[in-house]
């Protein structure tokens, strides 16, 4: 068995603001001759949009209690309102139109808040370890999150500060592996003062 507690803890607690495969892909890496600027534009007003409504998240996460509590305790009806909760930020965060840098980020994030929202009504209805359907598809969006946050901060280096601030939403900076591969796991570290 694959990681089944570090894996409920990431998917709960980290997946959906760290993380997340676009159907449509757009790349994002810098194209020669593009000024930082140029491949910066528009990301001040995504970044406060998504602030936004991440911040309206969290405040929800922290009211219910979930952002202290390990995910092994949460009942069928916490499971099924964690659910809830993510389906809330999948769709505000469908509304906001990223720039171009941001889109495969951005993608991979609504479908790291689809998976969430799968998997906890998953776990809500069969038990914890229905988490264990959900290992491929999470380390998949986890890898694809990360790459996408790289070419991000390659076009942008500004999206570097607009990820950290996002990532900091849940309480936690989820630190990743140095090179994105397969099965590579975020571990939780408390941020520095």
């Amino acid at each position: 068995m694959k990681r089944t507690v570090g894996m409920i803890g990431v998917v709960v607690l980290g997946a959906v603001l760290a993380s997340h495969t676009a159907t449509a892909r757009q790349d994002t890496t810098a194209t020669p001759g593009a000024t930082p600027a140029a491949s910066c534009a528009g990301l001040d007003a995504y970044a406060a949009a998504m602030l936004e409504v991440g911040t309206t998240w969290s405040r929800a996460m922290e009211r219910d209690g979930f952002l202290e509590r390990d995910p092994q305790t949460f009942s069928a009806p916490e499971w099924i309102a964690l659910a809830e909760h993510a389906e809330v930020l999948q769709t505000a965060t469908k509304q906001i139109t990223p720039p171009p840098v941001a889109t495969g980020w951005h993608q991979a994030s609504v479908e790291a808040m689809g998976l969430q929202s799968s998997l906890a009504r998953t776990v809500a209805t069969s038990g914890l370890l229905a988490v264990l359907a959900f290992t491929d598809q999470v380390d998949a969006n986890e890898v694809e999150t990360i790459e996408q946050r790289r070419q991000a901060e390659t076009a942008c280096p500004e999206f570097e500060d607009f990820h950290r601030q996002w990532d900091l939403l849940d309480g936690e900076v989820d630190r990743v592996d140095a090179t994105p591969v397969a099965g590579a796991t975020p571990t939780r570290a408390t941020p520095a003062p």
